[in-house]
């Protein structure tokens, strides 16, 4: 998919796989925001921004891109795009960047993190990391039914589980690392707590089973990915081994049956979700694997990271099919 710009920043795929957002933007600005044809590979630009853009999400059903947006030292803002009408509007300002950025998988709900990067005595009173849901972002002022602001917490990544019904959030303070998952109905909070040292970064539900995968950066020793039982709260003995480098992006396929992660060792990994065995080591990439993502129809995982490559792997095979270099800053997020 040629014609951008900028480096890209995020990419995010409908839920039958017709459509593909593309955020771009270089560490300084300014960003764009496209939609491509994954049938024809036709695209086009609906957007942009002076300021950098760090993520893009796309609704399921296609009517609606959102994109997190800021820089490292300065504000940061959540903007919307309607596909239908062609309007834009922002949904919210936020005093630090915007990292994340995620729908609901029934497009119910949008999701929000901003985290502040910089020197302790610039940032924001109770600014270190937020944390923002909203339910029904078509009307203008969308109602908030989730809102977390701390000065000892940041946060690193939200996700949704299949019924839309929890949304998990990674964060670490002064004397914890955990993940708390959230039932937007009840209010109920379910919270894992790391035994280790390690750093939780990436989140994903599993689309089959109650279960959780987290990714982990370790102080000292090897970076595995955990698996933890939703029901009983206690985390399983199989982990995902392997990886040498920080485990940046971990996903599910579209049946729960395989586990992809991209870790900086430069690997894109895929495993067996039952087990915890390695089916494939995927080496290609010059610099650390950012972001993973695995097609809807399950056959594919795409990764991207520091080489400023996009490479396509048939997921079972695990041969690559496609090369793409694009932008000159390396990809963020699928």
């Amino acid at each position: 998919l040629a014609g951008h710009k900028h480096p890209i920043a995020g990419i995010s795929i409908t839920a039958d796989g017709s459509q593909m957002a593309v955020g771009t933007g270089g560490l300084r600005g300014p960003g764009e925001v496209w939609l491509w044809n994954t049938d024809s590979k036709s695209g086009k630009r609906i957007g942009g921004h002076q300021n950098r853009i760090r993520d893009v999400a796309i609704s399921p059903d296609g009517r609606w891109v959102a994109a997190g947006i800021g820089r490292s030292l300065y504000p940061g803002t959540v903007v919307l795009w309607d596909l239908e009408d062609g309007s834009e509007r922002i949904v919210r300002e936020f005093p630090a960047a915007v990292d994340d950025v995620e729908f609901s998988p029934d497009g119910r709900y949008l999701a929000a993190i901003s985290q502040y990067f910089g020197r302790p005595e610039d940032r924001p009173p109770n600014q270190l990391g937020e944390l923002i849901i909203w339910e029904d972002i078509s009307v203008d002022q969308p109602p908030v039914v989730l809102s977390e602001s701390l000065a000892d917490k940041s946060f690193f990544s939200v996700a949704f589980d299949a019924s839309s019904e929890r949304v998990a959030v990674t964060s670490a303070g002064p004397d914890r690392v955990q993940v708390e998952i959230r039932n937007l109905d009840t209010g109920d909070i379910q919270t894992l707590r790391s035994s280790t040292s390690s750093m939780y970064f990436s989140v994903a539900f599993s689309p089959s089973e109650n279960r959780l995968a987290v990714s982990t950066s370790p102080l000292s020793g090897p970076a595995v990915v955990e698996l933890w039982d939703l029901d009983t709260g206690v985390q399983l003995p199989v982990l995902l081994t392997g990886h040498t480098g920080r485990v940046a992006s971990v996903c599910f396929s579209p049946d729960g049956s395989r586990i992809a992660t991209g870790s900086f060792d430069r690997t894109t990994r895929v495993w067996d979700a039952q087990t915890g065995d390695e089916i494939h080591a995927l080496h290609g990439h010059l610099g650390g694997v950012g972001t993973v993502a695995i097609t809807p129809d399950g056959r594919h995982v795409a990764s991207g990271g520091e080489d400023r490559v996009v490479r396509l792997w048939n997921a079972e095979e695990g041969q690559q099919t496609l090369t793409r270099r694009i932008g000159e800053l390396g990809i963020e997020s699928f």
